[in-house]
């Protein structure tokens, strides 16, 4: 077996005007303005200080909200980060955030395996869009009962340098055989995820169809009745 050790400093700042909270007991919920959020978050690893390994890792973050009156509003959260060094063991790299399991989470890739793809420069957009009741309000029937629609919008691109490859490299740490995936970087092409979805169903329930709309080859993709790329997500979740 490899070990790894590694000695690093590193700071994050974050800019977040006239930023507001709910707080509830040891939870604080945050209330999105009009206001952009940047993020900018710099680690530096230290080989000469009992670390293994020497890298830089920069990693920025903006979020906006845009209010586009009765037709609802828009959140779009893009995220980017590169690292510079020499063989970094590939669990220090950037592991876009995959999600396996049957609740939808905003933050992860709902349609991507956990550790299918490695990069060490990315950039990603997360696009959602809530319609609140702009559509489900002109429905007969339906406008009684409170639904809202959503849509989301998800991508990724990313490289992995050679000399950061394990499958380039024998003497780095290698990709783990028994990850059920056989993806390891993203080619030339994004990937690309997106979704329909009905919320405040019985005020608590959410639930989205999505799609994959590339790198379909791998047999783990997750597919429904029989249609390769296509999934159904819940999530518990009020919205009004």
């Amino acid at each position: 077996d490899q070990t790894l050790s590694i000695s690093t400093i590193g700071t994050k700042l974050r800019w977040a005007p006239n930023e507001t909270y709910i707080e509830l007991n040891d939870k604080r919920t945050p209330i999105h303005s009009k206001h952009p959020i940047l993020e900018l978050e710099i680690e530096k690893s230290f080989a000469d200080f009992g670390g293994d390994v020497n890298y830089l890792k920069a990693e920025f973050l903006l979020f906006k909200r845009m209010y586009a009156s009765k037709f609802g509003f828009s959140d779009f959260l893009i995220e980017g980060g590169q690292m510079w060094g020499d063989e970094i063991p590939y669990h220090l790299l950037f592991i876009p955030k995959g999600n396996q399991t049957f609740f939808y989470k905003h933050r992860r890739f709902n349609m991507m395996n956990f550790f299918e793809f490695v990069t060490d420069k990315y950039i990603s957009l997360n696009y959602r869009h809530f319609f609140n009741g702009y559509i489900m309000n002109r429905l007969p029937v339906i406008k009684n009962m409170g639904l809202r629609s959503i849509i989301t919008f998800k991508a990724v691109w990313g490289s992995l340098s050679d000399i950061n490859n394990p499958s380039l490299n024998n003497s780095s740490f290698q990709f783990p055989e028994s990850i059920g995936t056989n993806n390891f970087t993203l080619g030339t092409e994004p990937y690309i995820e997106g979704s329909v979805g009905i919320a405040n169903m019985f005020k608590i329930l959410r639930v989205d169809l999505l799609k994959r709309f590339t790198y379909l080859d791998s047999e783990f993709v997750p597919n429904l009745f029989g249609k390769k790329g296509l999934a159904i997500r819940i999530k518990f979740e009020a919205n009004f």
